[in-house]
C-alpha cells in the first residue's frame, strides 16, 4: 500500500505542512511518496532529505529560521510594505536597483528580491544524497515562467537539486528563478 501526501505552495502553510507531518510521525504512517510546490516543495525536501528521527525536529528549526517577527504597530499595509522595502531577511533581500527601477533613468534589474538566504537554507536543512536515495519518491512542481505550463520534477526520475526548489517557490518578477 503507498500512503502519499500532497503539499500546497502559500508561505504560511508551511508551519501547517510540519503540523501535519508531526501528526503523520505520531500515527506512525508510512509515507511512500510527497509532492509539494513551492513552500510545500520545500518541506517535502526537509523531510525526505532528513532522516525519520529528525525530520520533525528539522522542520521546526526550518520554520523557526525562517520565521518573520512582525513590525510594531502591525497592520496589512505596515507588513507588506516593510516586506516590500526590507524582504524577509531570512529568505530574501532586496535587489539593486530592485523596486528603483520604475523610476526614469534606472537600470531595469532581473528582480525586486535576491534569494541567497534561501538558498543557503536549503542547503542546510536538505540532505540531498538522502533526498535521492528513494526513502520516499518526491516530486516538485515549478511553472515555466516563459510558457506557463507546470513542469514536475521526481527524485526516482533525476536527482533533486536545490534549484528544483528554488525553481518551485519563485515568484517571477519579485524573485529570479535562481540566486
Amino acid at each position: 500500500m503507498q500512503t502519499w501526501l500532497c503539499l500546497s505552495g502559500g508561505n504560511a502553510l508551511g508551519a501547517f505542512h510540519a503540523g501535519a507531518w508531526k501528526a503523520i510521525q505520531d500515527a506512525a504512517l508510512n509515507v511512500t511518496r510527497i509532492s509539494g510546490a513551492s513552500i510545500g516543495a520545500i518541506v517535502a525536501a526537509v523531510i525526505a532529505g532528513n532522516p525519520p528521527d529528525r525530520r520533525v525536529e528539522s522542520l521546526d528549526r526550518f520554520l523557526n529560521d525562517i520565521a518573520q517577527s512582525a513590525l510594531s504597530g502591525s497592520g496589512r499595509r505596515r507588513l507588506v510594505t516593510g516586506t516590500l522595502l526590507f524582504g524577509n531577511p531570512a529568505l530574501f533581500s532586496p535587489s539593486v536597483p530592485g523596486l528603483a527601477e520604475i523610476l526614469p533613468g534606472v537600470p531595469p534589474d532581473r528582480a525586486v528580491f535576491h534569494r541567497r538566504a534561501t538558498r543557503r537554507l536549503i542547503e542546510e536543512y536538505v540532505d540531498f544524497d538522502l533526498l535521492n536515495a528513494g526513502g520516499i519518491e518526491v516530486t516538485v512542481t515549478a511553472t515555466d515562467a516563459e510558457t506557463g505550463t507546470v513542469a514536475a520534477f521526481r527524485n526516482t526520475v533525476e536527482p533533486l537539486t536545490v534549484d528544483h526548489l528554488m525553481a518551485s517557490s519563485a515568484l517571477p518578477v519579485l524573485s529570479p528563478l535562481s540566486p
